[in-house]
C-alpha cells in the first residue's frame, strides 16, 4: 500500500519471510523492487520511504530472518515458549533502552 504523507511516499514491502520459494527469506524480490523504487523517487523528486520488514525484524531480534525462524522452530519443538514470546514481543514492540 502506498500513501503520501508529509511529501513522502511510503511503501511497505509486505510478503512472506518464512518458507519462501527461493529460500532467501523474502530478501531477493525486496532488494530488486527497492532499487526500482529508489530510481522512481529520483525521477519524480519525491522521496520514497521503503519499509522492509526483513531488515526491521533483523534489527529487533539480532538475527537474519532465516536464522531467526530456525531458532523459533527449535524453541517451539523444545517447549521453550518464553523464548518464542520474547521474540514476538521484540518484533511487535521493538526494544526499549532505559538510561539511568
Amino acid at each position: 500500500m502506498n500513501s503520501i504523507i508529509n511529501n513522502w511516499i511510503k511503501c511497505y514491502l509486505i510478503g512472506a519471510m518464512e518458507k519462501t520459494a527461493k529460500g532467501d527469506a523474502g530478501r531477493g524480490w525486496r532488494n530488486e523492487i527497492k532499487i526500482e523504487l529508489i530510481k522512481r523517487s529520483d525521477i519524480n523528486g519525491n522521496p520514497i520511504y521503503i519499509f522492509d520488514p526483513t531488515l526491521e525484524e533483523q534489527s529487533k531480534v539480532d538475527y537474519p530472518p532465516l536464522e531467526y525462524h530456525k531458532k523459533v522452530e527449535g524453541w517451539i519443538a523444545s517447549g521453550n515458549n518464553d523464548k518464542v514470546k520474547e521474540g514476538c514481543n521484540l518484533i511487535w514492540r521493538g526494544k526499549t533502552l532505559i538510561k539511568k
